[in-house]
């Protein structure tokens, strides 16, 4: 299980689930498989601490549940997974994210349960085996670097690869689509009910 988001140790985007259970002696194993059925390698952050918290979603090694503060994106087929974790911490992902979350409170995004999966993403039926081979290319050569908190992203030269390398070499896109978020990157990071008033890396390092 993925209980929640520490920002001292879930700083990659590939990490470990927080809590393991054991299954009972008489468990049923009708009951195991509907249980089974709804883990999932990807999490996504719901109580999001923009100023301190590198994840919008996480991609554990093994299948999990979210807790607390997370909840399990039940994807319709596991091949995405990679691509989906990618996503919401690219800058357009992560914005997507906040437009819709709950604001009361400078510095925090909460997105309702209920909501999560109205969450704006590419269509991921599009994917051909090609980009989606592509994709686990870019995942496996950027899953575990290290990330800056949301908030720092315009100064956060780990995501701006990985975002480069998802958007181009996944997607395509051209030069002045990535000037686009470049922008969007930069908006993000100066934006006061993201950054909570904390000192920015873009401007102080």
């Amino acid at each position: 299980m993925l209980w929640g988001n520490d920002n001292k140790v879930h700083t990659t985007i590939r990490t470990n689930t927080m809590h393991y259970g054991e299954l009972r002696s008489d468990h049923k194993p009708e009951v195991l498989n509907i249980v089974l059925a709804g883990a999932s390698h990807v999490s996504f952050n719901i109580e999001t601490n923009t100023s301190s918290q590198q994840l919008q979603a996480f991609y554990t090694r093994d299948r999990s549940y979210g807790g607390r503060s997370t909840v399990t994106l039940p994807l319709h087929d596991p091949k995405y997974a990679q691509f989906v974790a990618l996503w919401f911490n690219t800058c357009l992902g992560f914005g997507s994210v906040w437009l819709r979350a709950g604001r009361q409170q400078s510095g925090r995004a909460l997105t309702s349960r209920a909501k999560v999966l109205e969450v704006p993403i590419y269509p991921l039926d599009t994917l051909t085996d090609d980009q989606l081979a592509c994709t686990e290319r870019v995942f496996e050569a950027h899953a575990d670097k290290h990330l800056f908190a949301l908030c720092d992203m315009a100064a956060d030269d780990n995501r701006i690869a990985m975002e480069h390398a998802l958007f181009t070499e996944v997607l395509g896109c051209d030069a002045a689509f990535m000037e686009q978020l470049s922008l969007l990157r930069r908006m993000i990071s100066e934006e006061p009910s993201i950054h909570g008033n904390k000192r920015s890396r873009l401007y102080h390092g």
